[in-house]
């Protein structure tokens, strides 16, 4: 029974319409970040998953490696990049390997520190982070936020005239990046707008924040819910894409809920294997899904949200299963 459910789950995964469509996407992050984080987190679980104390130092270094390329692709990926590589370190020390442990940590730090030098050498600026954080933050919490999201993209937030869905909207002119002298200056300012306009409206900004916990955790529809091409609701997108995309997250939603379910039983019942297989498959999605409830999140965010959440359970679901078998 066991083995039919988890080749269901793999199903799932390999079958699911909505992440070959983003896999195979050459025009935005995800289409390569995908694969990294299935990568990274499948050869993580493993580790966490087996008899890790003898595993080779290559299967300690691979979910390192690829987690840290996903965060060059992807600045939001610091997140699930800092508990990946602290996990694998945590294995590493708790093995008693010392010096594999050193290892680990310097060859996570080598993207991180690669961009900073980056950063600092082309623009001055001290951080591992990129110049689009502060624009996509103002983009998550301003006034205008709510007015967009979720039903259109918040890139509308910078057109003064825009229609979205059957909804005509004008907002203010807001300075681009050629309107700044620096990638940083255009950076920082967008950023501290963000921080003041939560800062100054506690109460609009803990509504967004509630929206977007929702929409990144729960909902069922392809997010934006409108197409937008040059400031026109486009329905170009079909019946039998909405109709798809919604079977896949309305079991991915109630996957989420099998998911929580079991991490909760191995660490109400389980032992040590058992509630590090748990705390591992809680902690990676988790840490993917942050910056996206922080910022923003589309579909193709919670998607790969979904993704990180099944094979999480993949592996929770025979430890459970030992458990269980246990205590017969």
């Amino acid at each position: 029974m066991l083995r039919r459910v988890l080749f269901t789950l793999i199903a799932f995964l390999a079958l699911s319409p909505n992440l070959v469509k983003h896999a195979a996407m050459v025009d935005y992050e995800e289409g390569y970040v995908l694969e990294l984080l299935v990568a990274s987190a499948t050869s993580t679980m493993f580790l966490v998953a087996s008899n890790f104390k003898m595993s080779s130092a290559l299967k300690y270094m691979f979910p390192v490696i690829a987690v840290s390329i996903a965060y060059l692709f992807k600045s939001s990926m610091v997140v699930i990049w800092v508990v990946t590589s602290s996990l694998v370190v945590y294995l590493a020390l708790s093995s008693g390997r010392l010096k594999l442990a050193s290892g680990l940590i310097a060859l996570a730090l080598v993207a991180p520190s690669g961009w900073l030098l980056h950063n600092w050498t082309q623009g001055g600026k001290a951080t591992i982070m990129s110049s689009y954080d502060g624009e996509n933050a103002f983009r998550g919490w301003n006034a205008h936020t709510l007015d967009l999201y979720p039903d259109c993209t918040l890139d509308l937030l910078f057109r003064q005239t825009t229609i979205c869905g059957t909804r005509t909207m004008q907002f203010p002119a807001e300075p681009r990046r050629m309107d700044f002298a620096t990638e940083w200056e255009w950076n920082d300012r967008y950023a501290q707008r963000a921080r003041d306009w939560v800062v100054n409206h506690p109460a609009e900004a803990l509504k967004i924040l509630g929206v977007k916990l929702s929409t990144v955790f729960l909902s069922v529809r392809i997010v934006p819910h409108y197409r937008v091409t040059d400031g026109a609701n486009d329905t170009t997108r079909t019946m039998v894409e909405e109709w798809l995309s919604g079977v896949w997250l309305s079991l991915g939603r109630a996957l989420e809920v099998v998911w929580l379910a079991v991490i909760g039983f191995l660490i109400y019942r389980g032992d040590a294997q058992a509630r590090r297989v748990a705390f591992a498959s809680l902690v990676i999605p988790i840490s993917y899904a942050l910056p996206y409830v922080l910022g923003f999140g589309y579909e193709r965010h919670f998607s790969l949200l979904i993704m990180l959440v099944t094979i999480g359970l993949i592996f929770s679901l025979p430890e459970a299963a030992r458990l269980r078998s246990a205590k017969k």
